[in-house]
């Protein structure tokens, strides 16, 4: 009987380092595949058509973006992503929403990109809840990456999402 339990403690022992490669190795991918603006924007922001300005908000040197789509590009903060997290997560878990304590987000902001990466802590001891988010100034949407699956929502979806 000791044999069968060693045998099955070392089959899901391999199963979870397995799987821990599997996850950097995407992450790695997303890495080289999605190389993030840093603050100064990398390229400056010329080569597709916006500059940055000193407090960080970005103007258009074409038309092609209002002024409305500007306002919720600096309303996507830190403070927002994690509101906004923290609310979808309460809900998600309906009942258990009091077992979803917090969102806690990195940020990596550029002048035409902003990268949130989320973990949400929960009750749950075995399972990593989290959160991603890739957004992007000129398609005017976000990529949103979860435990349930990848979604795409606008910036006004979003801005539903931390103002409730």
């Amino acid at each position: 009987m000791a044999e069968v339990r060693d045998s099955l403690l070392a089959t899901i022992v391999l199963g979870m380092v397995l799987l821990l490669f599997l996850f950097l190795g995407c992450g790695i991918m997303v890495l080289l595949f999605y190389p993030e603006n840093g603050a100064g924007g990398g390229t400056g922001g010329q080569a597709n058509g916006t500059n940055g300005t000193a407090n960080g908000t970005v103007t258009p040197q074409n038309t092609t973006l209002s002024q409305e789509d500007l306002a919720l590009w600096d309303n996507i903060t830190k403070q927002n992503v994690e509101q906004a997290c923290l609310r979808i997560a309460k809900d998600e878990a309906g009942p258990d929403a009091d077992k979803v304590y917090s969102c806690g987000c990195e940020e990596s902001a550029g002048s035409e990109r902003k990268v949130y990466i989320c973990d949400i802590d929960t009750a749950d001891p075995l399972t990593a809840y989290f959160v991603n988010l890739d957004c992007l100034l000129g398609q005017r949407a976000c990529a949103v990456e979860s435990n349930y699956g990848t979604t795409t929502v606008t910036f006004g979806e979003l801005r539903a999402w931390y103002e409730g």
